[in-house]
């Protein structure tokens, strides 16, 4: 999953070649930074269960101040600011 992240801020790379590739990469992983520190702050929750594979391990159950498309494009503003 992480791939795309990665390949997203490495395109952003191409297009503006003056901001640092720590800086897309970072921007375009925003919202996962964001979900980690509102996670262990207690802010949003995911339900951890067994099962098969790894994607069957977390189940969001309230993630809409990192991930939802509003919050997105006011962090993307914050970030960018």
């Amino acid at each position: 999953m992480h791939v795309g992240h990665f390949a997203t801020g490495l395109i952003g790379k191409r297009v503006d070649p003056k901001l640092s590739v720590g800086t897309m990469i970072l921007a375009s992983m925003l919202s996962d930074v964001l979900w980690c520190v509102f996670m262990l702050a207690g802010l949003e929750e995911v339900q951890i269960t067994n099962g098969r594979g790894a994607g069957n391990y977390f189940h969001p159950i309230n993630i809409q101040l990192s991930h939802s498309l509003a919050m997105l494009v006011v962090w993307g503003a914050v970030f960018a600011g």
